[in-house]
């Protein structure tokens, strides 16, 4: 059974309003994830599937680029409600870091076309889009790291280490679902040929 593209976006939109309001029953002072969930994420749904529309997307890349985006945020919603909570034992961040990595690459290669639809050559694609990613790793972490030192917001929750190990370890784990994605893709291709 396929779920229609615009369905699939339906609910990561509702998941991501919902996320930012069970944040606001838990934390109400915690304004940075309720904004994130109620009006970036929905904001940048919106405007990048409009502008792969515009730029002439092909369907099965949009669906594929829809669910990849659910993915994403079904992950990330849990572990900003609820897991990253004071004092909460089991480590959700390790398997969100690791399955985000993994999902990364296709996601930004779709994302790549989307900006430019010239790309002939899938291996460039395919490269651009793993340097891209981690590039992505870094300055994320690095963008987490930042404003939990110097503005005071709470990106970073796993109070069972330091945020200098969090930010390591949240990296190599993201290069490692990397990784797993970018050998399981050179199996298929090569089994195929």
């Amino acid at each position: 059974m396929k779920i229609a593209t615009s369905t699939l976006l339906l609910l990561t939109t509702g998941i991501s309003i919902l996320s930012a309001v069970f944040i606001f029953e838990l934390r109400p002072g915690d304004t940075y994830p309720i904004v994130t969930y109620a009006l970036v994420i929905p904001a940048l749904i919106a405007f990048v599937f409009w502008f792969a529309q515009k730029q002439g997307l092909p369907m099965a890349k949009r669906r594929r680029l829809a669910l990849l985006t659910f993915l994403i945020v079904l992950l990330n919603a849990p572990g900003t409600i609820y897991f990253h909570v004071d004092g909460f034992a089991f480590q959700y961040d390790r398997l969100l870091h690791f399955s985000v990595g993994f999902i990364l690459l296709p996601f930004v290669a779709i994302l790549l076309e989307i900006l430019r639809p010239s790309f002939t050559n899938q291996r460039i694609l395919q490269q651009t889009a793993a340097l891209v990613s981690v590039c992505g790793l870094f300055l994320w972490e690095g963008w987490q790291y930042v404003n939990d030192l110097v503005f005071g917001t709470h990106m970073f929750f796993d109070y069972g280490q330091s945020i200098s190990l969090d930010v390591f370890e949240d990296i190599l784990l993201g290069m490692a679902g990397l990784v797993l994605w970018i050998v399981l893709r050179w199996r298929v291709r090569g089994s195929s040929s």
